[in-house]
């Protein structure tokens, strides 16, 4: 099995089981290793992008893409900014800051001696819920019904209009404001409920965020960094330019107050270009030193504040994680 962006198991896809087979091979011949050797040597190092993949995953594949060497994500930006050579190093980031990943990670960080950078929407850890998780559940559990939502009449018979709604709500939620697609996703949640179609805590239940007690706690360990994911984690592209930048500096500000510890860093909620947008940039630049999207990619020659990053998921073996690295 793999799993998707929120955590929940899907078939294996035929590609996939292509490219585990591609990166098993290359791993295991002198070519491969010569290409990521040459790979570290042309395009420099890499920022890694996790969301809640377990601690045993993640250790295998960092541990796999050895001899490149874990560094602060300061310290790659730093390098990046002056000119320095990146090459040969990788920086760990995780999104979102779901508890029980933040704990386990955390715990790893102080082990091995791995910075980590974890960027926390701040609206999450106050009310304990994102949007795409409560999508994504509604996803999941959803059955054969007919449903009135904001005038409209959606008919989710079947599983291809099923699946032809989420998509687009997905698309929505991934440049517009909560205000523009939350009333359906309420409204549908609402209508599975009251019907007795689904358990309300099918839908309510999601992932629980860290605890700003246990980012003091942490904040104070050396390779712990907590930066920023915005507020609300809408996508930035929807915002107006007065919005975005009172996001930010709330944002840096609350997390500041609770870790002591400077916040430079912002990741894009989404971080598809399509989320960002054109001038989130220039607004960001002037409240951080960095940013990071999804787009993945290496570092050299990158715009500071359109890092590009290397997802890597449960799924992923050591190899394949070898393999995102080399072709990125």
């Amino acid at each position: 099995m793999q799993f998707d962006r929120a955590g929940y198991k899907v078939p294996m896809l035929p590609h996939v089981r292509i490219r585990n087979t591609v990166a098993n091979g290359l791993e295991m011949t002198p070519v491969g290793r010569l290409c990521r050797w040459t790979a570290s040597r042309l395009f420099g190092g890499f920022i890694l992008a996790f969301h809640r993949s377990s601690g045993r995953a993640l250790t295998e594949q960092v541990e796999a893409l050895r001899p490149s060497r874990v560094i602060a994500l300061d310290e790659m930006v730093s390098r990046l900014k002056s000119g320095r050579s990146t090459s040969g190093l990788l920086a760990i980031t995780v999104d979102d800051g779901y508890a029980a990943t933040v704990e386990e990670y955390c715990q790893i960080a102080r082990e091995r001696q791995w910075p980590m950078t974890f960027y926390l929407p701040t609206a999450y850890l106050e009310r304990g819920s994102l949007p795409f998780l409560m999508i994504a559940n509604l996803q999941r559990v959803c059955p054969p019904t007919e449903v009135r939502l904001g005038g409209r009449d959606f008919c989710l018979v079947s599983e291809k209009a099923r699946t032809e709604f989420f998509a687009g709500l997905i698309q929505r939620m991934y440049t517009a404001r909560e205000a523009d697609y939350m009333p359906l996703v309420e409204g549908l949640a609402s209508h599975l409920i009251d019907n007795g179609l689904v358990p309300e805590s099918s839908v309510y239940d999601v992932e629980p965020p860290v605890a700003w007690a246990d980012v003091e706690r942490w904040a104070r360990e050396p390779t712990v960094s907590f930066q920023s994911h915005g507020v609300s984690h809408q996508a930035v592209v929807s915002l107006q330019a007065d919005e975005l930048h009172d996001e930010l500096v709330r944002s840096k500000e609350v997390i500041e107050e609770h870790t002591n510890n400077p916040v430079a860093h912002f990741c894009y909620p989404y971080g598809g270009p399509e989320s960002i947008g054109q001038n989130a940039p220039k607004i960001v630049s002037e409240v951080f030193s960095s940013s990071v999207t999804m787009s993945r990619g290496r570092l050299r020659g990158s715009d500071p504040f359109l890092l590009p990053r290397v997802p890597l998921y449960e799924q992923d073996t050591g190899n394949v994680a070898c393999l995102k690295v080399l072709t990125a």
